[in-house]
């Protein structure tokens, strides 16, 4: 049943009339009142694009309530619903089981699902099965453990317990979108990483990341000026990941109509699976989006189109590679090449540490926007990141240490103590 159906159905019991349109009028005008009361006394509802949100949204309360007190709904009918909703303390999403919360969080329609949500479902059928059927207002943490501790007792792969651990964090992210009364999935999950994984088969407690997976703003200069200097479709693939922070399977499956050079933004709307090679019709997190070039990635685009059209060959696609099966570049050559060429011959690295990945030029694009003072969110969207979370972990660990405590300021706080002391010091010197 439907939101809407729920609330028309208690605001129809509250009616004591008989009259089908009477109880009709009564309720449209019981919701008009909910929503009046809820935009004069507490918030109004806000348009996408306010505070560079992407979604209607209107405080719940006057007090903070998750979100920082926000709501969020993709319509305007939606977000009245649960207005109306919280004020007539209805908690339909108490009644909904932990797999139906994580096909929500997947976009709510598991028949047309693209491959990666299906997967996730899979494997959540697969490797968390005992809490397909356990209500949300009922999951406990013992719930949780039992199916990990069923989940380890198979000895899975680091990667396929991570993957497993993703389908909870969905969930967990869901719940707190719509302010559903859920136990802490994540503080959960954490402790169950420290006590129980500690030692066991490949896990142990995250521990720091000691070296740097980005290139520093030295390093990345001499990547793409030797791209300049020297084109070819790797060399300047690589610059172009710099400059831009596109993944690897976006850059992969971009195409010649796709570059505004002109307008100074790209439209990335397709990827290749880096795995089978096979285009498809959409990006990560469903995040088609327009990226917008600085003067510097104008400058490698500009190389790269000039060096593509000299080539005269029909394929739509920007990166070519005429070693390949089917003429175009894929992720293997640009792996190689970092670690043959950028490695060894423009960086001049040995053995003393290991070749970057195509992945940490995008760590890299976006440590550098950060330390040039780009705001955090509009690096969010240029990346086609879902939240400011998941760019903070591209940033938080990569950030050239030199370059950020050259920084900072301080508070400035033995400066003052002295300058406070200074009369008694000059009253001692003159006795």
């Amino acid at each position: 049943m439907s939101l809407e159906l729920i609330i028309s159905t208690t605001l129809s019991k509250e009616c004591r009339l008989t009259d089908k349109a009477l109880i009709q009028t009564y309720v449209m005008d019981r919701r008009d009142a909910i929503l009046s009361e809820h935009i004069n006394n507490v918030d109004t509802i806000h348009e996408p694009g306010y505070a560079g949100l992407g979604y209607y949204t209107t405080k719940l309360t006057p007090k903070n309530r998750n979100h920082n007190g926000l709501i969020y709904a993709k319509t305007k009918a939606d977000l009245e619903n649960k207005i109306i909703a919280y004020y007539l303390h209805i908690q339909e999403d108490e009644t909904i089981t932990v797999r139906k919360a994580l096909i929500k969080a997947l976009g709510g329609d598991e028949s047309s699902f693209a491959k990666t949500p299906k997967r996730t479902i899979q494997r959540f059928d697969k490797n968390l099965a005992q809490l397909s059927h356990v209500k949300l207002s009922q999951l406990t943490e013992s719930d949780i453990r039992a199916a990990l501790d069923k989940l380890v007792a198979t000895k899975p792969t680091e990667k396929e317990f991570n993957q497993t651990i993703t389908c909870l964090n969905k969930i967990a992210d869901y719940c707190q979108y719509e302010h559903i009364e859920v136990i802490n999935i994540r503080e959960v999950i954490s402790l169950y990483r420290k006590v129980r994984l500690t030692g066991k088969h490949l896990w142990k407690v995250v521990s720091k990341q000691t070296k740097n997976l980005a290139f520093t703003r030295a390093e990345a200069s001499r990547i793409v000026r030797h791209a300049l200097k020297n084109p070819n479709y790797k060399s300047l693939s690589i610059a172009l990941l710099i400059t831009t922070g596109l993944r690897a399977g976006e850059l992969l499956g971009l195409e010649l109509d796709d570059i505004y050079v002109d307008d100074g933004y790209i439209w990335i709307h397709r990827t290749e699976d880096t795995k089978t090679y096979q285009m498809l019709d959409y990006v990560k997190e469903n995040k088609a989006r327009e990226v917008y070039l600085s003067d510097e990635a104008v400058t490698v685009v500009k190389a790269c189109l000039s060096f593509r059209t000299a080539d005269e060959n029909n394929s739509p696609y920007l990166l070519l590679n005429p070693c390949s099966t089917d003429g175009k570049m894929h992720l293997r050559a640009i792996d190689d090449y970092m670690r043959e060429v950028i490695h060894t011959e423009v960086l001049g690295y040995g053995g003393e540490r290991e070749a970057r990945s195509p992945h940490d030029c995008r760590r890299t694009y976006a440590s550098l926007e950060y330390l040039s003072g780009t705001p955090i969110n509009v690096i969010k969207e240029q990346m086609g990141h879902s939240n400011v979370g998941q760019t903070w972990d591209y940033i938080r660990n990569v950030v050239d240490a030199s370059e950020r405590r050259n920084q900072l300021k301080g508070a400035q706080l033995l400066f003052e103590e002295a300058k406070s002391q200074k009369p008694q010091l000059l009253a001692v010197n003159a006795v």
